[in-house]
Protein backbone atom coordinates (compact mmCIF):
# COMPACT_ATOMS: atom_id res chain seq x y z
CA UNK A 1 0.00 0.00 0.00
CA UNK A 2 1.85 3.28 -1.42
CA UNK A 3 1.08 7.01 -0.12
CA UNK A 4 0.03 7.88 -3.38
CA UNK A 5 -2.96 5.12 -3.23
CA UNK A 6 -3.84 6.34 0.50
CA UNK A 7 -4.25 9.82 -0.61
CA UNK A 8 -6.20 9.12 -3.65
CA UNK A 9 -8.57 6.58 -1.69
CA UNK A 10 -9.11 9.76 0.49
CA UNK A 11 -10.46 11.83 -1.95
CA UNK A 12 -14.32 12.32 -2.99
CA UNK A 13 -15.52 9.69 -5.21
CA UNK A 14 -16.64 12.58 -7.34
CA UNK A 15 -12.86 13.44 -7.86
CA UNK A 16 -11.62 11.77 -11.56
CA UNK A 17 -8.29 11.16 -9.31
CA UNK A 18 -10.55 9.04 -6.72
CA UNK A 19 -9.28 5.41 -5.76
CA UNK A 20 -11.42 3.25 -4.24
CA UNK A 21 -9.54 1.87 -0.92
CA UNK A 22 -8.52 -2.31 -1.30
CA UNK A 23 -11.39 -4.47 0.30
CA UNK A 24 -8.22 -5.57 3.17
CA UNK A 25 -6.83 -2.38 3.79
CA UNK A 26 -7.61 -2.12 8.09
CA UNK A 27 -5.64 -5.57 7.98
CA UNK A 28 -3.09 -3.89 5.93
CA UNK A 29 -2.68 -0.94 8.01
CA UNK A 30 -3.33 -3.04 11.46
CA UNK A 31 -0.25 -5.25 10.66
CA UNK A 32 1.89 -2.35 9.53
CA UNK A 33 1.28 -0.82 12.90
CA UNK A 34 2.51 -4.06 14.23
CA UNK A 35 5.69 -3.70 12.87
CA UNK A 36 6.45 -0.46 13.65
CA UNK A 37 5.40 -1.30 17.27
CA UNK A 38 7.77 -3.94 17.28
CA UNK A 39 10.80 -1.77 15.84
CA UNK A 40 9.87 1.05 18.42
CA UNK A 41 9.91 -1.39 20.74
CA UNK A 42 13.43 -2.35 19.83
CA UNK A 43 14.50 0.95 19.50
CA UNK A 44 13.29 1.77 23.11
CA UNK A 45 15.08 -1.53 25.51
CA UNK A 46 18.26 -0.43 22.62
CA UNK A 47 17.95 3.20 24.05
CA UNK A 48 17.28 1.87 28.00
CA UNK A 49 20.66 -0.27 27.37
Amino acid sequence: MSLQLVRQARLDSDNRNYRAPPSNWREVVARLARERARELERLAEELEG
